[in-house]
């Protein structure tokens, strides 16, 4: 099986991925089709199609983390048993304060404060990004796990043994708690 923990950036897709990672029971997809210089496995678009012809996860269980939005090529995967798509949500304003932090870190422009930076036209591009992304998911898509992000920090161990309950796979209270708490 492949579980696709998916997300729009600082939207809460990397937290889903150390959820399935802390949980010890996939590994990340196999290195030649991770995007280089990410921190979690992520599919490298060029090698997508490469990967799902030549990667085993029929035999394996894997994981990845993405932010695919947009495109029907993503939708398909759903129709495949092989395959598990977590979705995540969060409030919009709480991604754009986070993607203005991270912005602010990475980028060689800066912004005085967060009401410049969203009235720029980077913070226009990733508030109508964010709005698409998830305009095109819940339009589209009928059988990802969708998870809120509110409620994922409200109430983890919920919301892992729903996550875990969605990919078939059973595990225990002490391991909800163990993963709630690393």
């Amino acid at each position: 099986m492949l579980v696709i923990c998916n997300g729009a950036p600082k939207a809460g897709s990397t937290w889903l991925t150390e959820i399935i990672e802390a949980s010890k029971l996939f590994e990340p997809t196999p290195e030649k089709f991770q995007k280089v210089g990410w921190e979690k496995p992520t599919i490298d678009e060029p090698g997508y199609e490469e990967f799902f012809e030549h990667a085993d996860y029929r035999q394996r269980d894997l994981y990845c983390k993405q932010h695919w939005r947009g495109e029907k090529k993503f939708l398909a995967l759903l129709a495949d048993p092989d395959i598990k798509m977590l979705n995540v949500i969060r409030d919009v304003r709480d991604v754009v304060v986070s993607r203005y932090f991270h912005d602010q870190r990475m980028s060689t422009v800066k912004w005085k404060n967060i009401n410049e930076y969203y009235r720029s036209p980077r913070g226009q591009r990733q508030f109508g990004s964010y709005l698409s992304f998830q305009i095109f998911w819940h339009s589209n898509a009928p059988s990802p796990l969708l998870s809120k992000y509110g409620e994922m920090r409200n109430s983890p161990e919920a919301a892992i043994e729903r996550i875990f309950n969605f990919l078939d796979r059973e595990i225990g209270a002490n391991e909800i708690r163990r993963i709630a708490t690393s």
